[in-house]
C-alpha cells in the first residue's frame, strides 16, 4: 500500500501545486491580472453612428432619384430584330 504524505492531502500546504506537480508547473492560485483602465464608452457614440448611417443612405437615395429623373429613356437603343425571340 502506498504511503500518502500530508502535502498530497492538503494542496495548500505545497503552495497550491497539489499532488504530482513538478517545479515548472504553475500554481492553481495565481495573482490577479493587472487591469487596464478603459475609457468609458457611452451610448452617444453608437447613436452618432446610427444617425450618420441614415444620413448617408438619405443622401444616396436622393442622388439616385435625381439621376434617374434626368435620364431620357428615348435615348436607350432598342434591341435589333435578330436579338428578339
Amino acid at each position: 500500500m502506498k504511503k500518502v504524505c500530508s502535502a498530497e492531502l492538503n494542496p495548500s500546504a505545497s503552495g497550491g501545486l497539489g499532488a504530482g506537480a513538478g517545479p515548472g508547473d504553475t500554481p492553481t492560485r495565481s495573482a490577479p491580472a493587472p487591469t487596464r483602465q478603459k475609457p468609458e464608452k457611452t451610448a452617444w457614440s453608437l447613436w452618432l453612428w446610427v444617425v450618420a448611417g441614415f444620413l448617408f443612405l438619405a443622401v444616396l437615395w436622393t442622388a439616385l432619384f435625381m439621376a434617374s429623373r434626368q435620364i431620357d429613356a428615348r435615348t436607350v437603343p432598342l434591341a435589333p430584330k435578330e436579338a428578339k425571340p
